[in-house]
């Protein structure tokens, strides 16, 4: 993404920390107020490794931590 940037292909909304990569030719800019952004998270229905399944597990029990609708984690533990 910050490649595109970089090359004058447009701009990215991204986390404060990937200002640590320090991308030649970008400029990084703070954001005036708090924003909040949905995210998905996608993978593969066959896929059962442990990283996986630790990570839905992980999701599932913080998630009311940062938004306090009610959690789902389609096809993770309920």
């Amino acid at each position: 993404m910050l490649t595109h940037v970089a090359a004058g292909a447009g701009v990215a909304l991204l986390p404060e920390s990937v200002r640590a990569l320090g991308t030649e030719g970008v400029v990084y800019a703070d954001l005036d107020r708090e924003l909040r952004v949905d995210l998905a998270l996608a993978w593969r229905t066959d896929d059962d490794s442990p990283a996986l399944v630790r990570l839905l597990d992980v999701l599932a029990e913080r998630a009311h931590e940062l938004d306090p609708r009610p959690a789902t984690v389609p096809g993770g533990p309920q």
